[in-house]
């Protein structure tokens, strides 16, 4: 992994960026979800320590319950930007290996799913 992580670390850190700026203008989902993680750290202190500056400090009870719904959010967007690079991915493959003349017509998807 770390051969493709020298090769291509760059391309995939271009790939990500372009993604997450997409998501923020064109993904009313993802920048609602972004804007809750912002008011639950502005509004709980604490939680911020947690969350963007690591630091171990004792919450109190709203303070878990604020930390869980940032935790919440911080995973849909996770989430969305997962799915936007798996296609991304996709995308990248499919392009290397007709170039490579690598695919297959007859290709099934029980062909795809197996591991």
């Amino acid at each position: 992994m770390d051969e493709l992580e020298e090769k291509y670390g760059e391309i995939f850190s271009a790939i990500l960026n372009n993604i997450t700026y997409d998501l923020q203008k064109n993904n009313r989902k993802y920048m609602r979800n972004l804007d809750e993680c912002v008011k639950i750290v502005d509004k709980y202190p604490n939680v911020r320590l947690v969350c963007e500056d690591n630091k171990p400090v004792a919450l109190n009870v709203e303070e878990v319950k604020a930390l869980i719904d940032y935790h919440q959010c911080y995973e849909n967007r996770e989430t969305m930007q997962d799915k936007k690079l798996i296609y991304a991915g996709f995308r990248c493959a499919y392009v290397v290996f007709k170039n490579a003349e690598l695919l297959r017509e007859d290709i099934s998807l029980d062909d795809i799913l197996q591991y």
